[in-house]
């Protein structure tokens, strides 16, 4: 992602010195410097944009915070930037490349944000993570992952034990197998991501049926601890271990 928009970001620079200097940005760029002057400009920008947590997608998934946060870095940059000129004359691009550059970056970031955001929120794009478990824990954890569409993950059913439950909704999703069906149910639904999330594994967590399909199908299995921290960034308090708060990620 921050390479993605450091290549944009510095193709805006260079756009900005052709449109103000025509045939002449060949000779800007090489004989006075203006690549290394525009390396500046670009990770004076990315800086920015990771002071206000534009690449944490959980802090910008609503459009008007996205456009706001847009507008607070690049101006923040664009002061760090007036600066940096001010102090050393030499580093100026020329005049009026500055603010071209600026409104170029604001327009393409924004179209480029918009753009990933929906790329993210995409089903057909989106991780399919099927659930193991059909109590709280495993509820929780479907909440977490619709109230955040831009995480990249998609549930697509939980794994009951009650043959009685297959097709009730628990929360939008909905039961679509058991656990001595789940071989064929993993076949059927073809999960990218199997969580677990069961209140009490004992003799119910089939282990050799788990380790079989993630070595011939390439599905990866996770605690619905593990997941929760990394979708979330806060610990599950349902099953907390001591050791988790000893090698947990804070954020």
């Amino acid at each position: 992602m921050m390479i993605c928009e450091g290549v944009l970001i510095y193709l805006c620079g260079i756009v900005s010195i052709w449109l103000r200097f025509g045939d002449g940005f060949v000779d800007i760029l090489f004989s006075h410097m203006g690549w290394l002057k525009l390396l500046l400009s670009m990770a004076v920008v990315q800086a920015s944009f990771y002071l206000f947590d534009l690449y944490d997608f959980q802090m910008i998934r609503l459009k008007s915070v996205l456009i706001v946060q847009l507008f607070q870095a690049l101006g923040l940059a664009a002061i760090a930037l007036a600066m940096i000129f001010y102090l050393t004359p030499k580093m100026m691009l020329g005049r009026g490349v500055f603010a071209l550059s600026m409104v170029l970056m604001m327009s393409m970031m924004l179209g480029w944000r918009l753009v990933v955001q929906w790329l993210l929120g995409h089903p057909r794009l989106a991780e399919r993570v099927l659930i193991i478990g059909s109590e709280e824990d495993a509820i929780n954890i479907a909440r977490e992952v619709l109230n955040r569409e831009e995480s990249g993950y998609e549930v697509i059913g939980f794994i009951g034990d009650d043959p009685a439950q297959i097709g009730k909704s628990l929360i939008n999703p909905s039961v679509i197998g058991v656990m001595s069906d789940l071989e064929n149910v993993v076949e059927s639904s073809k999960p990218d991501r199997l969580v677990v999330a069961l209140s009490d594994r004992r003799g119910r967590l089939p282990l050799d049926l788990l380790l079989k399909l993630k070595v011939r199908d390439e599905i990866t299995v996770e605690e619905s601890e593990s997941f929760f921290e990394r979708l979330t960034g806060k610990i599950s308090t349902v099953r907390l271990r001591p050791g988790q708060l000893v090698f947990c990620r804070y954020h």
